[in-house]
């Protein structure tokens, strides 16, 4: 068989691949199989856990479909093949991503340690280095890539071109498409330093990609504790959807230009305008109302920016997938294929708008699920809220006041609805409903019976464009006259003015776009005349539970407490609101010093201190930065960006800085308590209790090292060292909540059941509401034969137990104990 024949039993091979139908469910199945696979076998050859449970349902599956989606569109282009053909052949070619780490295991010897499969991150290089030596196998300089990975690139490359090759028997886009192929791969393997590189470039201070991605996805963090809920851990995701979502839409577009052209028409732009501009203003009121920021992106992470542009994008999707509802349900008559293929469209969409709220925020979610709840009771039969005149509008209103929620989540987190000025929403709600009149004339009654609600059945075009004429003057008006703002009444005006014209004038197709361009020119303009500032917004956010919003960082000691010097009386000033939990209010006093000293060491480590009680850790590695190149020997300083490191889980980092410190001061109680965690984090045990131990050592009063002893000492089942612990911890200066509970449970497990007791009824006493305790002493008295009090005990649990379940479980005891 001479070359000719074998080159065309190759291409008839691949051809008859991409002719083999894969409906889409089974492609990805197939895909979902291969990174199973894949992602076992890395276990096996790096010899480590990479597979994390949200992660490996979300991360890495949208990690390898965005490369394959690049390298379809790469070929498809450079073949000139159709692109469903190219995807096709992409599943089957897809199973050379099994070949690196089979090659990792074959190749591994037993006297060196197993290398781990991953991204590309240079150790000592560029980036450029790292991009022109992927396939040298001497280069070591980055880590990530095993000699596996390097095959499977060569190979990847090679056979890509040879493909092109058989396809156009065309040796320079042959070439040309090894060079596309490689700098692709390169691109998706080397992810993280190049969104490192990017952030470095638009002036962040983030050193490594452990600092980018290990951080979390709330936009601004000003209330991460007080809200635990609204942070996401998947924000490593929202890189992966930026990627694969527009690559989602070129290979459609390739797909089928009929059709994407179609989708495209089914899009309502006025629908999907308005939802991004209402979570754009709900971001604006979060970011000036709760942290008097002068801008939304005036951001403390590189990861913020990407934030944001997630919320925006699931809102966005959202209402596009709403779009695409209300065809769904206007064609239900038309053919099956195309009703189904709307319906699936519409599936991807609402998809990919969860993710990426789910990427965001776990909060951000659930807005977005209500919104498009929403549109399935205004669009789906049998409610078809859409049918009623009022009605209708008010749905729309609720809709677009998810998606303002959905912003002011970015930085309210789970009290996002109750932070939520009143006005604020009422002003969404019924200027909506005003401004929808004008919808019966660009989507009139049909005729139908069940039309019979909507206005037209109540009166001709000409009255029906006389109001909603007014009802749009009157929304525009409306924002202005609530909010006591008059700047805001005279933009209205003319809005409103111009508005009542065009729904006059204007052909019913035209008005939804010439409304829709109005209320973007309005809401720009209220956002220059300060409508998020007005007084009645901020006022009735002061009386909401914001103002006693937790905001507490976490089980830090304050660095600076006894920094601040009676001469100066803004750090006194900033020392007091610090210790009162006013961590915003310290971080302005302390920067009134720096306008006068910015050279004040002392100032830039109580600011840091602040800010890592906010959780706004880039912000507070800048502050103690500047604090060491003042004075680099402030131990405090090296303390704080260490616990900065820590929060980023930069473990190396931050132990240099510790270490740094306690040279400095080598009595630091802070460095030691530190390290501590640090090695907590890690699994070093020992380690662990020599710098407990140390710390407790240094200070007899620190009750969280104590308190923490106690717990290694409970677990290893050293009961009386526990009780020893637990005690010193209660004699500390930080109150501990359950230490009480913790205590008669050492006291209990020695025998000691007066001892555990006495405990539990403190416990009690510090918590009368809490069940939980009262169930623990009934228990106890039960074993000792105290019947009635035990009883008793268990009453009053089940009278205070607010959860069904422990409730029934508390009753459950009370039975058993009335059957002896």
């Amino acid at each position: 068989m001479n070359k000719h024949q074998g080159r065309g039993r190759i291409l008839a091979t691949a051809e008859a691949l991409e002719s083999i139908p894969v409906r889409v469910g089974r492609w990805l199945l197939i895909l979902g199989a291969i990174i199973v696979l894949r992602h076992f076998l890395e276990q096996l050859s790096g010899q480590k856990k990479t597979l994390y449970f949200l992660s490996y349902f979300i991360h890495y599956p949208l990690a390898y479909i965005a490369p394959l989606l690049a390298l379809a569109v790469i070929l498809a282009a450079f073949s000139r093949e159709k692109i469903e053909r190219v995807t096709r052949l992409m599943l089957f070619a897809w199973t050379l991503t099994l070949l690196p780490p089979l090659l990792d295991l074959a190749f591994h010897k037993s006297t060196e340690a197993p290398q781990l499969i991953g991204y590309l991150i240079p150790r000592s290089s560029s980036l450029g280095s790292a991009f022109l030596n992927l396939l040298n196998p001497r280069y070591d300089r980055f880590q990530g890539t095993t000699a596996g990975i390097r095959i499977e690139a060569a190979v990847g490359c090679t056979l890509a071109a040879y493909y092109v090759f058989l396809k156009t028997r065309n040796a320079l886009r042959s070439v040309a498409t090894f060079f596309a192929v490689y700098a692709t791969m390169f691109f998706f393997f080397a992810l993280p330093p190049i969104a490192v590189a990017v952030a470095r470039l638009l002036g962040s201070d983030v050193e490594n990609v452990y600092q980018l991605f290990f951080a979390k996805a709330s936009v601004h963090r000003a209330f991460v504790n007080a809200t635990p809920f609204g942070v996401s851990d998947l924000s490593n995701s929202l890189v992966d959807l930026l990627i694969v979502t527009p690559l989602l839409a070129i290979w459609y577009r390739m797909y089928d230009r009929t059709r994407f052209r179609a989708l495209a028409s089914t899009l309502a732009p006025a629908q999907i305008g308005s939802h991004v501009l209402a979570t754009l203003a709900g971001m604006v009121l979060g970011a000036r109302l709760l942290l008097g920021s002068e801008g939304v992106l005036a951001v403390s992470h590189p990861f913020d920016v990407v934030s944001i542009a997630g919320v925006l994008a699931a809102s966005l999707l959202a209402a596009a997938a709403a779009s695409v509802l209300r065809e769904v349900e206007r064609r239900r008559d038309t053919s099956p294929l195309e009703h189904r293929e709307l319906l699936e469209i519409g599936v991807i969409l609402f998809a990919l708008s969860s993710l990426f709220a789910l990427s965001v925020s776990y909060v951000a979610l659930t807005y977005v699920l209500a919104m498009l709840a929403v549109y399935y009771l205004y669009y789906a039969p049998p409610l078809a809220l859409s049918r009623f005149s009022g009605v209708s509008g008010l749905a729309v209103g609720a809709a677009l006041l998810f998606s303002l929620t959905l912003g002011y989540s970015a930085y309210a987190g789970a009290a996002a609805s109750l932070w939520m000025p009143k006005s604020a929403v009422a002003l969404v709600l019924l200027v909506s409903m005003l401004a929808l009149t004008a919808r019966e004339l660009w989507e009139p009654a049909s005729g139908e019976p069940s039309a019979r609600w909507r206005l037209s059945s109540a009166m001709n075009e000409r009255g029906i464009r006389r109001l909603a004429a007014g009802a749009v003057a009157a929304a525009a008006l409306l924002p202005g006259v609530a909010l006591h703002t008059w700047t805001l009444v005279l933009l209205g005006t003319a809005v409103g003015a111009t508005g009542g014209v065009i729904v006059w004038h204007r052909s019913g197709p035209e008005i939804p776009r010439w409304l829709g361009a109005l209320a973007t020119v309005f809401a720009v303009g209220a956002f220059f005349l300060g409508a998020a500032d007005a007084p009645r917004l901020a006022l009735e956010l002061e009386n909401t539970g914001f103002a006693q919003a937790t905001r507490k960082a976490g089980v830090f000691e304050a660095l600076d407490a006894g920094s601040a010097s009676p001469e100066q009386q803004f750090l006194n000033e900033g020392l007091k609101l610090f210790e009162r939990g006013d961590y915003e209010g310290a971080v302005r006093a302390f920067k009134r010093v720096l306008e006068t000293d910015p050279d004040n060491a002392t100032a830039h480590v109580s600011i840091g201190s602040a800010l890592l009680r906010l959780d706004r850790i880039p912000e507070a590695a800048r502050a103690f930065r500047k604090a060491i190149a003042i004075d680099p020997m402030n131990a405090y300083a090296h303390v704080g960006l260490g616990q900065s490191y820590e929060l980023a889980n930069d473990f190396e980092n931050a132990v240099t800085e510790l270490e740094r410190a306690l040279e400095i001061d080598p009595e630091n109680v802070d460095a030691v308590y530190t390290l501590a965690r640090i090695h907590r984090a890690r699994g070093e045990l020992q380690k662990e209790l020599d710098a407990l131990h140390e710390t407790v050592r240094l200070d007899p009063k620190h009750s969280l090292a104590y308190s923490r002893l106690g717990e290694i000492y409970m677990n290893a089942g050293e009961y009386r060292e526990a009780v020893a612990a637990l005690r010193a911890a209660l004699s500390g200066r930080t109150p501990i909540e359950h230490i009480h509970t913790r205590l008669a449970h050492a006291y209990y497990s020695l025998g000691n059941l007066d001892a555990a007791e006495t405990e539990l009824r403190k416990k009690i006493a510090l918590s009368p509401r809490a069940a939980s305790p009262h169930a623990v002493l009934a228990r106890i008295l039960a074993e000792q034969g105290r019947t009635e009090e035990a009883r008793n005990e268990f009453e009053a649990a089940i009278r205070l137990a607010s959860d069904p379940a422990l409730r029934r479980a508390f009753e459950k005891d009370l039975r058993s104990l009335q059957g002896k």
